[in-house]
């Protein structure tokens, strides 16, 4: 099945519709759940609309924010995330890493050894020293700066060298396997189209609540740092579904009518990585700073022009507990989605 929504919001009613009349009931790890019964597709029109006014959701306003600058800064501790959601912990087998974290194999796939153990993002690379490590987010990019119609733009999320087995050859039992499979990225008609493959995803907890807006968010990211616009986005699911007991809460989600909103591109002050790296350590050093400490006057890592680029700006923000200086987001998207109107 292939469904095309202008929006994360549009896609939210349409494919909750969808589960509610077609799925099929399934027993899985002791709970009972519903299944749609062949792959499903989702494309978004406009990549930049990846938030959720539905009330009926409950959207955490947080954590799209929270994923996307953890992800992009190639760690997996659960110090930062694990403030914002605290029950993000269930899914860690030690209380903390997230071992099938994306960030680093995103920013770090080696593709060898034990499980990624990333926590601060300028130590990545020493971390990590069992053989050849790949940041696949700069090669991507570097990739379609070469040749803008490739076809190989992608990154792998499954390691098997980690996912699958110990290191006796025994098949590994862990809480967390990782449901993303494949990010690729192809500039069709000047702009950049975005696909993500899962092996499964939850309709509440993965597919609206994180994933789309972490992805599409890398989107628009790796469409500036090549310097075109951003395309569609296509959601590939080989499974989705939702778990019995929230069968009431989806009916009160698709009882609401999407909010459609003008379309809003972030202004990159920079097209070079390397320098958008850097404030995006920053990002990460102060969402760490803020959400280990209470008080909201706490030292800014993104000060003067840093905190001016529009796309830091808004995270910034969201982890000071208060807009800065009482002003609203660049973004009229995100001044709606924490207004309430």
């Amino acid at each position: 099945m292939h469904i095309k929504v202008n929006s994360l919001e549009e896609a939210l009613v349409t494919l909750g519709d969808e589960l509610l009349c077609n799925s099929t009931p399934r027993e899985t790890r002791g709970f009972r759940c519903f299944e749609y019964p062949e792959p499903v597709m989702v494309t978004i029109n406009d990549p930049t609309q990846r938030y959720i006014y539905n009330k009926e959701r409950g959207w955490n306003k947080h954590l799209g924010f929270a994923e996307s600058i953890w992800l992009l800064n190639g760690v997996n501790s659960m110090d930062m995330v694990g403030k914002v959601v605290k029950n993000l912990y269930n899914f860690s087998d030690d209380g903390q890493f997230m071992r099938a974290g994306y960030g680093p194999r995103i920013r770090s796939f080696s593709g060898a050894g034990g499980d990624y153990t990333n926590e601060d993002p300028d130590l990545i690379y020493v971390q990590n020293q069992c053989g050849v490590v790949v940041d696949q987010l700069k090669y991507t990019i570097e990739l379609l700066h070469k040749d803008i119609n490739t076809r190989q733009a992608s990154i792998t999320i499954h390691d098997p060298a980690k996912d699958c087995f110990n290191s006796d050859g025994t098949i590994k039992t862990t809480k967390d396997q990782p449901c993303t499979r494949l990010l690729q990225f192809m500039v069709v008609d000047g702009k950049l189209d975005m696909t993500t493959y899962m092996r499964s995803n939850d309709f509440l907890w993965g597919f609206s609540a994180v994933n789309i807006f972490n992805f599409t968010f890398m989107q628009e990211i790796v469409a500036n740092m090549i310097g075109v616009k951003v395309g569609r986005y296509h959601h590939v699911m080989n499974n989705i579904h939702y778990y019995e007991n929230f069968r009431d809460k989806i009916k009160g989600i698709v009882n609401i009518k999407p909010v459609t909103l003008p379309t809003f591109r972030y202004e990159f002050k920079t097209s070079n990585f390397n320098k958008f790296d850097v404030l995006l350590k920053k990002a990460y050093r102060e969402a760490m700073l803020c959400s280990h400490n209470k008080n909201p006057y706490y030292e800014l890592q993104l000060t003067g022009e840093d905190i001016l680029d529009d796309a830091l700006k808004s995270i910034s923000q969201r982890f000071q507990g208060q807009r800065e200086f009482n002003s609203s987001f660049t973004n009229p998207l995100i001044n709606r989605l924490f207004d309430g109107k």
